[in-house]
């Protein structure tokens, strides 16, 4: 949908609403609705992508006979991210880590899912010298897909570079919830949600001490709209709004019962995916 009805009352566009800041498209939120008045549906806004995806409104919630509902599914959308993120591992000897963020200055604003262009660069091997490499940027969402998807990669020996600019390799960076040693220096943890409460992200259930991660309250909105869901709970209920997560940062540990936990630096350093369905 490219407009949506504001209070039940005057529409805005999604071109209109793409050029406000964040700040002020905070303000739309819970206010949108479908603009076919037979529908109503409560509407969501998503900005405009690296691939040239144009921003739009969306719900999962329109009544059979809207005019407005869409026949793309979140299914159809996720495929064809999927094969967006394929093409990063065909070109690329080295990936550095991108967290994309809203910016009135980008087209790619949200938690994309697609390299930038491949680009030359130089590592220093003190045994060899200056060394030429092919390296992509890569969002949080491909790399959890990967990551997800392909054993292989999780123990590869390909240079990653985390946000901060920490040079590190796929193995030692990215580690599995299960596999969770403590540190103290930045990392990326991946695996699944398994209770979604009070801004709250759990891996694993009461007693099982594995990684946590803390949403403050002025991101939990944004983490929302990202996931396209209606409620923080709704991240780990059974079914279709079953997701996994991945996030970067530095873990602490609860003095309690030592489980570790990390609050998020901002909503890009986190990115969800829904879970496949059994089967596939």
């Amino acid at each position: 949908m490219q407009t949506a009805r504001v209070d039940g009352q005057g529409e805005i566009s999604a071109a209109t609403l793409a050029r406000h800041s964040p700040e002020e498209r905070a303000n739309y939120r819970g206010r949108l609705s479908c603009p076919d008045r037979t529908c109503g549906a409560v509407v969501h806004f998503r900005s405009q992508s690296v691939n040239g995806r144009p921003a739009l409104f969306y719900s999962h919630n329109h009544v059979a006979t809207c005019a407005e509902k869409s026949p793309e599914t979140t299914h159809t959308i996720l495929e064809a991210e999927r094969g967006a993120d394929e093409a990063i591992w065909n070109d690329a000897n080295e990936l550095v880590l991108r967290l994309d963020s809203a910016s009135s200055s980008r087209t790619s604003t949200i938690d994309s899912d697609e390299a930038t262009v491949v680009q030359q660069g130089r590592r220093h091997d003190p045994r060899r010298g200056n060394r030429h490499t092919h390296a992509s940027s890569i969002g949080l969402r491909p790399l959890l897909r990967r990551l997800r998807d392909d054993p292989t990669f999780r123990t590869s020996t390909m240079p990653l570079t985390l946000s901060d600019g920490t040079q590190s390799i796929v193995r030692q960076a990215c580690t599995h919830v299960s596999d969770y040693v403590h540190s103290d220096r930045r990392r990326i943890i991946w695996g699944s949600i398994a209770r979604a409460s009070h801004g709250w992200i759990d891996s694993g259930l009461w007693g099982e001490k594995l990684p946590a991660v803390r949403i403050p309250k002025a991101h939990i909105g944004e983490v929302i709209d990202r996931a396209h869901v209606e409620t923080f709970a709704d991240l780990a209920q059974d079914g279709r709004n079953s997701f996994d997560f991945i996030v970067e940062g530095i873990f602490g540990e609860t003095e309690n019962d030592n489980t570790p936990w990390v609050t998020i630096e901002s909503p890009s350093h986190l990115a969800l995916l829904p879970r496949p369905a059994a089967g596939s």
